[in-house]
């Protein structure tokens, strides 16, 4: 896994505020195309895979260069797999047709980070 150093998330209950969520779109020239964080997570059943969850997002796709805020409510699939993962198995749904947006684990970047720093203007300590 050369361009993500991140483990993927495999059960349901390491899903949290913070836990970074990733974009995949298959065939694409750059498949991992978006990164987002869990604002919030709410399983709609205690063991059932639907969930409700509040992304926290920023960037220019919508056109709109700000940070957004988008509710959804989803049918995990706990054993998805994607080509620029291999054959793990990672916790997820499909986004549209041909998008996989899956889980895996913030924890190593808590260090690496200031609470707000290089999600602005890129620089730490702005």
């Amino acid at each position: 896994m050369p361009y993500l150093p991140l483990e993927p998330v495999t059960k349901l209950s390491q899903i949290k505020p913070g836990t970074v969520i990733i974009t995949y779109k298959n065939g694409a020239g750059r498949p991992f195309k978006h990164i987002a964080l869990v604002q919030n997570y709410t399983p709609m059943d205690g063991t059932s895979p639907k969930a409700m969850i509040q992304i926290a997002e920023w960037g220019v796709g919508s056109g709109d260069i700000r940070d957004h805020q988008d509710n959804a409510s989803v049918t995990l699939k706990l054993d998805a797999t994607c080509e620029g993962m291999g054959s793990r198995k990672l916790i997820g749904w499909r986004s549209g047709t041909d998008e996989l947006r899956f889980f895996v684990d913030s924890t190593p970047l808590r260090n690496e980070f200031s609470v707000r720093g290089w999600d602005i203007c890129n620089r730490e300590g702005f």
